[in-house]
């Protein structure tokens, strides 16, 4: 075995893809999951295999403690949950709207890294990848919420990874574009640029190999995987 990993967001069509990838490279991997719904998919998809699904929610400090807490030992974290609430204008995101997403993709990443952090550093090691976006980084002028709340989660990633160099902590985001899911897949049209999108295999494979000894070296990175679409 490889080791353990605590993920979330693995019901997902992204999550699906990596714990698959995780299971096939003998990591053994702890899942945390909100709903009945989200459980049985997983176990459905992996009913053989390195896998434990826990309920809880990645916004509930002490349901993240406790799934922390039953196991022996955590070499990586992975962090996919997150959600998407748009609006083509400021005025147009509600209070509510815009509280809801930075607690979802924000404050439940600091939630995360907050309880992660003093674990890797009193086994001197450890690995986090989380899932940012492509407008963290350049602003459309579209879904401002959202992409600041991918922008706050990124520097948190970077402050991590700062934090923990000393104690040999890597912590790294991967930011694509759009990805390539059955749930995307749901709202594309005929005109619909999906050849541009990212395969959710291809981010599956890079997360493993951030997690891995071969990508020791790599720590505070934000690692662009826009495939077809511009950076501008």
């Amino acid at each position: 075995m490889k080791g353990n990993v605590f993920l979330t967001g693995g019901s997902g069509g992204l999550g699906l893809s990596v714990v698959k990838e995780l299971l096939a490279r003998d990591w053994q991997i702890v899942a945390l999951v909100h709903s009945d719904s989200s459980e049985k998919r997983l176990k459905d998809a992996f009913p053989k295999g390195a896998l434990k699904v826990v309920r809880g929610s990645v916004t509930n400090e002490e349901d993240i403690k406790a799934a922390m807490n039953g196991m022996n030992r955590i070499n990586a974290l992975i962090h996919l949950a997150g959600g998407f609430i748009g609006a083509k204008n400021m005025a147009d995101s509600s209070v509510s709207d815009f509280q809801s997403i930075m607690n979802l993709n924000t404050f439940s990443g600091f939630l995360l890294l907050r309880n992660i952090l003093p674990i890797f550093k009193r086994q001197k090691g450890g690995s986090v990848v989380m899932i940012g976006a492509k407008p963290a980084l350049y602003p459309s002028g579209l879904n401002a919420a959202y992409a600041a709340s991918k922008a706050a989660l990124t520097n948190l990633v970077l402050s991590a990874a700062e934090e923990g160099r000393s104690a040999n902590i890597r912590a790294n985001v991967v930011m694509p574009a759009v990805i390539d899911t059955p749930d995307n897949r749901k709202w594309a049209n005929d005109n619909t640029p999906t050849e541009k999108w990212t395969s959710a295999n291809d981010i599956a494979t890079t997360i493993a190999w951030l997690i891995s000894d071969q990508g020791k070296s790599v720590t505070g990175t934000v690692l662009p995987m826009f495939n077809g679409f511009k950076t501008f």
